[in-house]
């Protein structure tokens, strides 16, 4: 063993080592850091060969299809280089474009699918082959070719005779390059739509605060980017025919830094909260900031908006936001991951779910949903698990697909592009669609699930404990802005929270408020019920997704509410 490869593998032994340790003397906190020993526990415990299968076979054919094309192009373009000038620009924006920002595009351009992953890995690794390869064409030695022109060899023939094997290493390293991007596409094809893959599993797992099995799929990740790596360095050894041995071992990654970020002391009248979207489902909260209810009780509220309960709980784990909005499920997923700081829910905001259920007819009873198409969500989200309770209930579930590979940002987008018979959207969006003609709103899914705790304020055990003053204050203010919501009309409403909502028609804002007044989905308050909680909780078990039974005094405290009705 030279000594290069000992010092690569002894790095490697000592970071896990040393990330062992600090796991078991408490270092650091391992729900969010996992450690070796938990992510080689849920590597034994799960059957993750299938979700490797997956990702590895759509990185080939992404990588496979970007370097042909990649390589043909840069061809073309050497041979002329009057074309060559024309693309020049054109190569250089799409080169730096986030190719991520394409993903609803591509969905909408081919589905829904595994075809969209495999797009995603091409746009990623397509131009950068080019350009790596037309540099290396149009820099190959000058004297060789005007040697074989000499000669009368035609163009075709300097290309496979010069140019080509000229520029092997060249081609390569743009390889071991592509390699990586195509993953890279891949993946992030997988976060957008997929039903199965590493990245699906990424998703998955955070969604349900499972983060020993993100881990554990970021590890494997690392590991296949390493393999994938080893196999161009082994097919490079076998072309190139040299005689050493290419001392390419993996380095195996120094992966991530998922901090416990520490945040910087604020003043304690600053309060950052996280809200899962940005929705005129919580127009009470914009009224309470608004017209000023927060701030005469001495709060300034920073609201970020984190696109996914599962986010929005990771902010408050890391310190980036002290209130989360959003539904009380992930405060179940994080107890039961036996997390000692846990989050408990302290005030309502709406009681039942928002969703509207969206057709391309409008013409419809609920018997139409046998044998259809449905995108819900993600598993493991309280819009997926609704909607499938209101179907279980009806008897319709077994009759109907339900595509749950689709994120949630991306729902409607796949919708638009021609996916799927319906799909669940929120408010304004669901107007928007009614009112383009895109889409018409046939039933709320709320009105049929019953009262729900479905959005709510949670904040973590530690700082209610430490800042009971400011929950109450907070509380206080949400009670507010929930009693003028349902004092005042639609249109009034629509007009205050129009600031959140710049590109939204007043219209459609009222619109959607009225909606939502008329099934009642706005709470009164913002006391939770028990008998809401647990129906929240038979829900989840419906849906397979329930860790455990929580009793509800565990996860709710309505002391501050309660005052402040009672007073």
């Amino acid at each position: 063993m030279n000594k290069i490869r000992f010092y690569q593998i002894s790095i490697l032994v000592f970071f896990v080592f040393l990330w062992e340790i600090v796991a078991r003397l408490n270092m650091i906190d391992t729900f969010i850091m996992s450690s070796p020993s938990r992510i080689l526990t849920v590597i034994q415990n799960n059957d993750l060969l299938f979700h490797i299968s997956v990702t590895f076979r759509s990185t080939i054919i992404g990588f496979l299809l970007g370097t042909s094309l990649g390589l043909f192009i840069a061809a073309l373009l050497w041979w002329s280089t009057f074309l060559s000038k024309v693309l020049a620009p054109y190569l250089v924006i799409l080169n730096a474009l986030p190719k991520i920002a394409l993903g609803p595009v591509i969905i909408i351009w081919v589905g829904a699918n595994q075809n969209a992953i495999i797009v995603m890995a091409l746009a990623i690794s397509l131009v950068v082959t080019i350009l790596e390869m037309l540099n290396g064409f149009v820099n190959t030695d000058t004297e060789l070719i005007k040697m074989l022109k000499t000669f009368g060899a035609s163009k075709l023939q300097i290309f496979f005779k010069v140019v080509m094997p000229y520029n092997i290493n060249t081609l390569f390293s743009s390889l071991k390059i592509n390699i990586g991007l195509s993953l890279v596409g891949v993946i992030a094809g997988e976060f957008l739509v997929s039903r199965a893959g590493l990245g699906y599993l990424i998703i998955y797992g955070g969604q349900i605060f499972q983060m020993d099995l993100v881990m554990a799929s970021v590890v494997i990740l690392g590991l296949l980017a390493a393999l994938l790596y080893l196999l161009v360095t082994l097919i490079e050894f076998i072309v190139v025919n040299r005689g050493k041995f290419m001392k390419y071992i993996s380095l195996l990654f120094l992966f991530f830094l998922v901090a416990c970020g520490t945040s910087t002391e604020n003043e304690r009248t600053i309060i950052t909260v996280s809200e899962v979207t940005r929705s005129v489902f919580y127009a009470p909260q914009y009224v309470a900031m608004e017209l000023g209810f927060f701030y005469e009780e001495g709060l300034d509220i920073q609201l970020i908006t984190s696109d996914g309960a599962d986010r929005v709980m990771t902010a408050l784990l890391s310190g980036s936001a002290q209130i989360g909005l959003s539904g009380p499920e992930a405060t179940i997923y994080v107890y039961s991951q036996g997390r000692e700081d846990f989050a408990i829910v302290f005030a309502g905001l709406t009681a039942r779910d928002g969703s509207f259920l969206l057709g391309r007819q409008d013409d419809f009873i609920w018997d139409d949903l046998k044998g259809s198409y449905i995108l819900p969500g993600r598993r493991g989200g309280m819009p997926f698990m609704v909607l499938e309770y209101v179907l279980t209930n009806k008897g319709l579930r077994e009759y109907v697909y339900f595509n749950s590979t689709v994120q949630f940002a991306a729902m409607v987008s796949t919708f638009l592009g021609g996916t799927g018979d319906f799909v669940t959207a929120f408010e304004p969006i669901a107007s928007t669609l009614e009112l383009e003609g895109r889409g018409y709103v046939l039933k709320s899914v709320g009105e049929y699930a019953g009262e729900l705790p479905y959005t709510t304020y949670y904040a973590l055990s530690s700082f209610i404990e430490e800042n009971t003053e400011i929950i109450e204050a907070f509380t206080r203010a949400v009670a507010r802005g929930q009693r003028w919501v349902y004092e005042n009309e639609a249109e009034d409403i629509a007009d205050v929270i129009s600031p959140f909502f710049p590109e939204t028609d007043s219209e459609i804002l009222a619109s959607a408020i009225g909606r939502y007044k008329q099934i009642e989905a706005f709470a009164l308050t913002p006391i939770i019920t028990e008998e809401a909680f647990y129906r929240m909780q038979r829900i989840m078990d419906n849906a397979g997704e329930l860790p455990q039974w929580i009793d509800f005094e565990t996860l709710v405290n309505n002391d501050f509410s309660r005052k402040i009705i009672e007073n």
